[in-house]
């Protein structure tokens, strides 16, 4: 049976625990030890305290595997799929992805809000949804040297700023690795859940910071640029902890001490900040 992996901490008590089976939630604090273990005999319950944050126990999970697997985050509420017990609905994401090509195919992913009648399609220009509940083909990407990164961004508990799925959906794009959506299958996940490793201030910091980083990375790839700056034109107006001008100042500070490819001049408000964001984009980095 398809391989289902959760990499999770201070969460014991999520749904998915309850209602799935036969998880493989991968845990590196000690602190996790004793809630988690209520767990073992329903789930398998891996501890690897040599894992120093989240995009470490991802890449291990990738390493351990050389076919398709599934990584979930563990805030995943249901699989909108009530008529499936969850051995159903693994056994039919099973029955679907082993029809396609794993030559050609990177990474699949769920419907995210009702499923439709046909099963699967290819998503192509269009990045978003593919995410919290991905299915890896890890021998393909690993064979084009696929890893996890983020942007080197100290935040709570010295976890670093990462938009990880994001990361991966623009690796398979850049690399022409196909793209496919389950569209008879969805998912539904926790909107309100909290970050256990961000603090709201921060996670607004992390996710401007990281987008910056990932245009810096695929600056050679419009559509993913377009996809990216969608985001900047419109998170500035709606952020919930800072003024425009704080935040401004806040990522002007952390850009300062990085090294992109072309120097942001420093300014003072968030009109310039977004000006030089704008350049970035317009001129390739």
């Amino acid at each position: 049976m398809l391989k289902v992996y959760v990499p999770s901490h201070k969460r014991p008590d999520v749904k998915l625990f309850d209602f799935a089976s036969d998880l493989n939630i991968v845990i590196n604090q000690e602190e996790d030890i004793e809630p988690y273990s209520k767990w073992k005999g329903k789930h398998n319950i891996i501890y690897r305290p040599e894992l120093k944050g989240l995009l470490d126990v991802r890449n291990w999970i990738l390493e351990q595997n050389d076919d398709w697997f599934l990584m979930l985050d563990d805030d995943l509420l249901s699989t909108k799929s009530e008529e499936l017990t969850w051995d159903e609905f693994i056994k039919e994401t099973e029955n679907i992805i082993y029809s396609l090509d794993k030559t050609e195919v990177g990474i699949v992913g769920y419907k995210r809000d009702e499923p439709k009648e046909f099963y699967f399609e290819e998503k192509k220009d269009n990045f978003t949804n593919i995410y919290q509940a991905v299915i890896l083909n890890s021998s393909l990407l690993k064979s084009n040297n696929f890893k996890y990164e983020g942007y080197p961004f100290d935040g709570a508990n010295g976890q670093r700023a990462h938009l990880e799925d994001s990361d991966l959906i623009y690796f398979c794009y850049s690399n022409n690795l196909k793209i496919i959506q389950l569209t008879k299958l969805a998912v539904s996940f926790d909107k309100i859940c909290s970050s256990v490793a961000w603090n709201d201030e921060n996670k607004e910091k992390m996710i401007f910071l990281s987008c910056l980083w990932l245009l810096d990375k695929y600056r050679n790839y419009p559509n993913i640029k377009k996809d990216i700056n969608y985001y900047f034109n419109n998170k500035p107006n709606n952020l919930r902890n800072y003024s425009k001008l704080n935040f401004a100042e806040e990522i002007i500070e952390h850009i300062s001490r990085n090294n992109f490819k072309k120097d942001i001049e420093l300014v003072t408000n968030i009109n310039g900040l977004l000006i030089a964001m704008k350049e970035l984009i317009d001129e390739n980095l």
